[in-house]
């Protein structure tokens, strides 16, 4: 299993001649608590060497400022640390974290001198930048087929394109289903897995160590389809199918859910029409919609809601929680985060503390 610590850059070089290298560039990333983030380039470039202290790289990025009509774009200097050169050439640079997808260059120059120009021995920008990620690379992606019902009883043809993480020894381990927020759906097999830390966390090799298991991310595929009531439960239907396939094909010792947003949205109607599904559950900042929890009578649930979320409001989770406890259930909780808990963090976005505190996970683990 890989062990990447910093996010790596492997960029398609243009050397001195200004021919490009196109297998020269990689943007290793992993996934911080509030989304992608890439803190190191790698460049592996013949042609760019150690061969003057003078030549120094640099990085510029394009940022918009403001929004609208307003918006304006700026190239802004961000910093390198250091430049670390390896045996096989390449060479990584440390810098300050920004998103994979942000628009960069990078220029390796020896500076001018009086009465000379300076020299460019090599640039690079994010066209010519393919990005490995830290952790979500040893998931593998792959699409399942099923069919679900529409409102007037027709076949409709779904598509699930789905990441799973299977550590090295899987018997007998637990498996955590994540279900993620709106603005994460479609097919790339990537944005559900990199937006938050919902996936990830549980894949982490330093959680790993302690508390092996599966972890299986489906990518819901229109943000939509979760609004539309007749067909989402033929699609959820068909993440039942997946789901059992999964049980069927490594036994787990326990199956969890993790989820957020609209994720927890699904996860309540799933609950819904399949209350025994889970051993447990971890669900944030959902909407009920048109669920009934009454049939969720023992399973472990601990909801979590920013108390001024704009999006959600925290009135959704209180009453599920009111419809769990009125059920009979004694194993459910509920966390309220107050604007100062948030940290100036957006109040929707309770997952960034969720999932980098061990409390939650490990709650979730002992149930």
């Amino acid at each position: 299993m890989k062990k990447i610590l910093s996010l790596v850059l492997c960029l398609a070089l243009l050397c001195m001649t200004a021919s490009v290298l196109a297998e020269g560039l990689t943007l290793n990333a992993e996934v911080a608590p509030s989304g992608a983030a890439v803190t190191s380039i790698t460049i592996a470039d013949p042609a760019v060497k150690p061969t003057d202290i003078k030549a120094a790289f640099s990085l510029d990025l394009t940022v918009t400022r403001g929004w609208g009509p307003d918006a304006a774009t700026e190239i802004v200097s961000q910093p390198i640390y250091k430049a670390e050169w390896a045996p096989d050439g390449s060479v990584t640079l440390t810098t300050d974290s920004f998103a994979p997808s942000a628009k960069f260059t990078v220029t390796y120059a020896i500076p001018a001198e009086e009465g000379t120009e300076a020299q460019v021995l090599g640039t690079w920008t994010e066209a010519d930048a393919t990005v490995k990620y830290a952790i979500v690379d040893d998931f593998i992606q792959d699409t399942w087929a099923g069919t679900a019902k529409d409102a007037e009883g027709n076949d409709v043809e779904v598509r699930i394109v789905y990441r799973l993480y299977v550590p090295e020894n899987a018997e007998n381990v637990p498996l955590v289903i994540t279900m993620h927020g709106s603005g994460e759906s479609g097919d790339n097999g990537l944005a559900h897995v990199t937006a938050s830390q919902i996936t990830t966390c549980w894949a982490n090799p330093a959680w790993q160590a302690e508390h092996p298991c599966i972890v299986f991310a489906p990518q819901w595929p229109d943000s939509d389809m979760s609004n539309n009531l007749e067909l989402r439960d033929g699609y959820l239907a068909v993440y039942h199918e997946m789901i059992a396939d999964v049980i069927a094909k490594y036994h787990p010792s326990k199956t969890y859910l993790a989820s957020l947003s609209m994720g927890s949205r699904l996860g309540f109607r799933y609950l819904t029409l399949y209350p025994e599904a889970f051993d447990a559950a971890l669900m944030l900042c959902g909407a009920l919609q048109n669920a009934d929890l009454s049939g969720v009578t023992e399973k472990p649930i601990w909801l979590v809601h920013a108390v001024a979320d704009p999006v959600n409001a925290a009135q959704n989770s209180i009453d599920a929680y009111n419809q769990l406890a009125a059920a009979g259930n004694t194993n459910v909780r509920l966390t309220l985060v107050t604007a100062e808990g948030m940290n100036g963090v957006f109040a929707h976005a309770v997952w960034q503390q969720v999932f980098s505190d061990r409390e939650y996970m490990d709650w979730l683990f002992a149930q």
